[in-house]
């Protein structure tokens, strides 16, 4: 809540202060902060609501590592491709 209202007086603050070109200053801002939360809440935020384990061994690990094979030779052909 107190990030909200941070963000709004400065969004406020720049829409004033900003000139004609305020909007993209603010669309700056809000596109960095979200790419700073993006990076953030995975690391420090949902661990505190959610419990992370690891995957027992058994069927899924099976097929995750079935499908790190795939994805790797997908990308070694893509790669091929784009050198022809």
């Amino acid at each position: 809540m107190i990030c909200l209202i941070v963000l709004f007086a400065f969004t406020e603050w720049i829409t004033i202060n900003g000139g004609s070109k305020f909007f993209i200053y603010i669309w700056l801002v809000i596109s960095a902060l979200a790419f700073v939360f993006i990076h953030i809440f995975p690391e420090y935020i949902a661990p505190w609501f959610d419990k992370f384990v690891p995957l027992p061994d058994g069927d899924l690990k099976v097929i995750r590592s079935c499908n790190d094979e795939v994805v790797l030779l997908l990308r070694l052909r893509w790669r091929n491709k784009q050198h022809l």
